[in-house]
């Protein structure tokens, strides 16, 4: 599947994998990562909500749904739904503006250690935009983070 950045998520992965950024052995310092606080829209359906957390890394939650805009299939109750919470160290933010990381029930993982079915989310910072792309495993059919965020007003 190619994905919205010009490359395979994969690819992405074997990149990052590589430099050993996710994995914390090559730390960046120095990234302010109070740009990537606030509530995050792509649409009606996709919200992400990032705050500093109190290990001086960051809080992410996630809420995607498909479907529930068509008012038939919310009547029969066929909206399917995605979501995730998690904590991911300062240092697996790169000072590129990249954010790799996989949410599993125990707790994140660096992208590039994800099995086949965890949730794997890239995401990058853009000046006011935030670019998500996910593997589809992160909730029910068709739902996924993929998309352009734009930080919602206070």
């Amino acid at each position: 599947m190619k994905g919205m950045f010009g490359a395979t998520l994969g690819v992405v992965m074997a990149i990052v994998a590589a430099t050993g950024v996710a994995t914390g052995k090559d730390k960046v310092s120095a990234v302010d990562l109070s740009a990537w606080v606030g509530d995050w829209s792509a649409s009606v359906e996709q919200d992400i909500y990032i705050a500093l957390n109190e290990t001086g890394g960051l809080h992410l939650e996630g809420f995607a749904t498909w479907g529930a805009q068509d008012p038939d299939r919310a009547e029969r109750g066929a909206v399917n739904f995605g979501e995730f919470s998690t904590h991911v160290p300062a240092d697996w933010v790169r000072a590129d503006g990249w954010l790799e990381f996989a949410v599993r029930p125990d707790g994140p993982l660096p992208a590039q250690a994800a099995q086949d079915y965890d949730c794997v989310i890239a995401l990058q910072l853009r000046g006011d935009e935030l670019v998500a792309e996910d593997n589809m495993m992160c909730g029910g059919h068709n739902v996924t983070f993929t998309g352009t965020y734009q930080r919602m007003p206070d």
